[in-house]
């Protein structure tokens, strides 16, 4: 009989296991959708994922384009750890942590698609394999990149014109 009546407060235990997780995941997840939302994501399928990716076209050979992502990585302040590797079109390095994250690792891949164009594909994803929500950490590691290749940018190619 004792047993019987202390089995019946298993399935009491179970819903308030399962209303606790869900208390605690709920705020977790406004706020990754919030910061993804606020940093302009619109790639449905990685509305809640950690690994960002995204492809930039330049205009400029691949030589300048190398070199126009190296300064841009510099300008930003995030940056350490840069291992860069020009014959395999490659620059990784990983960022601090901060109060979001403990860092994440960032790959930019550069390579040829002819004489005067450049394909740019970065990456960025927690330097913790195991983290499931970056609050938008990522996306923002890529937007920030995109706007500094695309000013280093603006800078080459106004010395192309001046250098004319």
């Amino acid at each position: 009989m004792a047993i019987a009546s202390a089995l019946t407060g298993y399935p009491m235990l179970a819903t308030l296991i399962v209303i606790s997780v869900a208390i605690g995941l709920a705020p977790v997840l406004w706020l990754q959708k919030h910061y993804e939302k606020q940093l302009g994501t619109t790639d449905l399928k990685n509305l809640f994922g950690v690994h960002q990716v995204d492809v930039i076209s330049l205009p400029i050979p691949f030589e300048e384009a190398y070199t126009t992502c190296s300064q841009a990585i510099a300008s930003l302040k995030f940056s350490r750890k840069i291992q860069s590797d020009q014959s395999s079109g490659t620059i990784r390095f990983h960022t601090t942590g901060t109060i979001r994250s403990y860092g994440e690792k960032i790959l930019l891949s550069i390579s040829e698609v002819d004489s005067n164009l450049t394909k740019i594909t970065i990456s960025s994803k927690p330097i913790i394999a195991t983290t499931l929500f970056d609050y938008g950490k990522n996306a923002e590691n890529l937007r920030l990149l995109r706007k500094a290749i695309q000013e280093a940018e603006k800078h080459t190619l106004n010395n192309r014109l001046l250098e004319t």
